[in-house]
């Protein structure tokens, strides 16, 4: 659990992670808020994972970061007295309880030995707090929540208590009984109805209305406190529900993991999908239900207002969160380019201190899956079924890339490489196109079975393409493709290789090596990810890679894979992410048009390594033919070239003896590159140039 919010650093002090870690888009915060509580007077709080608080005073129109009791905890439950929140509020982390008066500083007033977080906080009166574990244990407070009494449930529940009133209380037993207390939760018992099947929900309207959803995802009715229950099949799939509402006896909303909401006026059996506003994430977490208010929870840091029930939700933490971001790329530190579905494209010209919507093709909601930057001015967005796109002028125009003679079934293009030796190959999912001066292509079938997520050439011949339960490879420089051993029937998302021989694949969250061109595979160490970024300055393999429970790492390698050290995290998932052309930031982007950079300066730990001496080159800018100064060796040396993503995309052979050696660069594309030479007692040399 750690604090990757940036807001905390100002309000709540400077931590380790705020040194190296910045989230830009497309709020300054991100979290996954699991519950939230606001009081009669307004007052009320959010909190969520990766440390977040967030604290209002107006219903929620404008809510702010405040400190925690732990600020590098997962939050899961928060509830305030029913006097008011100002009276006290009481948060649930990870094996402890807190408490806050006021203004006042929080107080942890309970630690309990267990790896259970609090699902639920029910403040029944003043004085009588329930904390729910989820589990047979819960615990109890009588003083307001200063100290609390562990006690034992009869049975395990399934899902959470439901208390319609302070009195009154009900459970989902996992031996298929429900259960009730009339005394504040001290003491259950059963009601006397037994069910059929598992229980999956329960909620209540009072203390005679309940309702509950079953296995088999039907929901029942009781209209006698629990003793008998009527039950209907609702007409739409809730399979996904994360909870239900009861706004009457016969009225009930569902929120679905997905950004869906459907009311019933039936109780249950027959449902429509009202007016859902300003919802654009999935929905997360619990609720907080006061009156016709209604607040729920959704993915990054997204917190929507009902004032009429159920419908018109409008969202209270503004961002455009509706985009998946998976595709980023620098011309240099600062400026940069990123994209993904939805037709959503951003420019940053600050090193993403701001970044600011670009239109690639007017109205359009396809879906761009690569960049490729050229230059500050000159960048390429390739989309799914439609000709790459190009702007010579920032973003401020665009036009197609490809020349009109190039048929239109060939110009559908998901990505594109310069091959070391200059030439450049671009792969769609029927045809590939190459070309040799820019001018003149060539169509090449290669029929893959579904969309290519990855492509990678090793050198002028070898070069790999996966995706969904497939991956090709190709030994002639994709002139023909031939299938090879699949590692696993998850789609794979990304590919880097060495050579001819070694290299990986993976998916989001597993990677897979192998030292035979992928005729075989090993599972490696590492969580996976997505864009594997080599940085030429260290020699660090970097990736965004996807984590359990929707979260997001970066990781890095030094020994081609084998072990991977984690740099950095967030609580939202990644899609994508590359390194500038100087290797000093690591971009992290996806759900919910996330954006996150990370500080490879600053990132712990450091590997200590031998940092390449400068290599003088000359000119520089340069334009086609660069000198550089070499030192004389007995041996060969090697100067290779790698472009702003890590790709090696020139290399040449130094002469023994040879202090001075020439290299055509006039077929790169405009750009920053690393040179570096290698020389043969191990010593590295390195300069950056910019092709001009």
């Amino acid at each position: 659990m750690r604090v990757l919010l940036p807001l905390f650093f100002s309000l709540l002090g400077a931590g380790l992670f705020g040194q190296r870690i910045t989230v830009q888009d497309p709020i300054d915060f991100i979290t996954q808020f699991q519950d939230i509580y606001v009081d009669d007077a307004g007052t009320g709080y959010a909190v969520g994972t990766c440390g977040a608080i967030v604290y209002t005073e107006d219903d929620g129109a404008n809510w702010s970061l405040i400190d925690g009791p732990l600020t590098d905890d997962n939050y899961g439950a928060v509830g305030c007295s029913p006097a008011g929140c100002a009276a006290g509020v009481v948060v649930g982390g990870t094996g402890y309880l807190a408490l806050r008066q006021g203004n006042g500083n929080w107080t942890v007033t309970q630690e309990f030995g267990t790896p259970f977080g609090v699902e639920n906080i029910h403040w029944l009166t003043d004085q009588v707090v329930i904390a729910d574990l989820g589990q047979d244990e819960y615990y109890r407070s009588t003083d307001g929540g200063q100290s609390w009494s562990a006690l034992t449930l009869p049975v395990n529940l399934r899902d959470d208590m439901s208390f319609p009133t302070a009195a009154n209380g009900y459970f989902l037993g996992d031996d298929q009984k429900i259960y009730n207390t009339k005394d504040q939760g001290v003491s259950w018992q059963e009601t006397g109805y037994t069910h059929d099947t598992t229980f999956r929900k329960i909620f209540t309207f009072d203390d005679d209305v309940i309702f509950f959803m079953d296995a088999a995802y039907d929901i029942s009715r009781s209209l006698d406190g629990g003793q008998t229950f009527t039950t209907v099949t609702p007409d739409v799939n809730v399979r996904t529900a994360d909870y239900f509402i009861a706004f009457s006896p016969d009225t009930i909303g569902v929120a679905t993991g997905f950004n869906t909401t459907y009311l019933s006026a039936d109780a249950g059996a027959t449902w429509v999908r009202p007016a859902s506003g300003e919802i654009a994430t999935g929905i997360r977490g619990k609720y907080h239900k006061r009156g016709d208010n209604v607040w729920i929870l959704g993915a990054i840091s997204a917190v929507y207002y009902s004032a009429s029930g159920f419908e018109d939700f409008v969202s209270q933490i503004p961002g455009e969160r509706d985009a998946r971001l998976l595709a980023i790329a620098f011309a240099n530190d600062e400026v940069g380019y990123a994209a993904g579905n939805f037709g959503r494209a951003l420019k940053t010209e600050d090193g993403g201190d701001s970044w600011i919507p670009i239109e690639v093709r007017p109205n359009s909601s396809g879906i761009y899956y690569n960049i490729e930057v050229f230059s500050e001015n000159e960048v390429v967005f390739f989309s799914n079924g439609l000709s790459p796109q190009v702007t010579t002028d920032g973003g401020a125009t665009f036009t197609d890339w490809l020349p009109a003679s190039v048929p239109s079934e060939d110009q559908q293009v998901f990505h594109y490489q310069r091959l070391p030796g200059g030439r450049q190959y671009l792969l769609g999912q029927e045809n590939a196109l190459y070309t040799d001066d820019g001018t003149t292509y060539t169509s090449v079938p290669v029929s893959l079975p579904r969309t290519p997520d990855a492509m990678f050439f090793a050198d002028d011949n070898n070069g790999w393409v996966a995706g969904t339960r497939f991956i090709y490879r190709t030994r002639d420089g994709g002139l023909s493709w031939q299938e090879i051993t699949l590692p696993t029937t998850q789609p794979l998302e990304s590919l880097y290789f060495f050579d001819a021989n070694n290299g990986m694949t993976s998916t989001g969250s597993r990677v897979y090596l192998t030292t035979d061109g992928g005729d075989t595979w090993d599972t490696g160490a590492s969580p996976g990810g997505y864009d594997f970024r080599l940085n030429a300055d260290d020699g660090g393999i970097y990736v965004a890679s996807f984590s359990t429970g929707n979260n997001g790492t970066v990781n890095r390698s030094y020994d081609q894979g084998q072990s991977w050290e984690e740099i950095a995290y967030v609580c939202a998932p990644f899609r994508g992410g590359t390194l500038t052309p100087s290797g000093k930031f690591f971009y992290g982007i996806g759900d919910g048009g996330i954006i996150v950079k990370v500080d490879i300066d600053v990132v712990n730990p450091v590997r200590e390594r031998t940092v390449a001496e400068p290599l003088r080159v000359f000119p520089n800018p340069v334009s086609t033919l660069l000198t550089l100064e070499v030192p004389p060796g007995t041996r060969a040396a090697t100067v290779s070239v790698f472009s702003a993503d890590g790709r090696l995309v020139q290399e040449d052979r130094v002469a023994p003896g040879q202090p001075v050696h020439r290299m055509d660069v006039g077929l790169l594309p405009k750009g920053m590159y690393l040179v570096r030479w290698s020389g043969d007692n191990g010593s590295v040399r390195s300069a950056r140039i910019v092709r001009q």
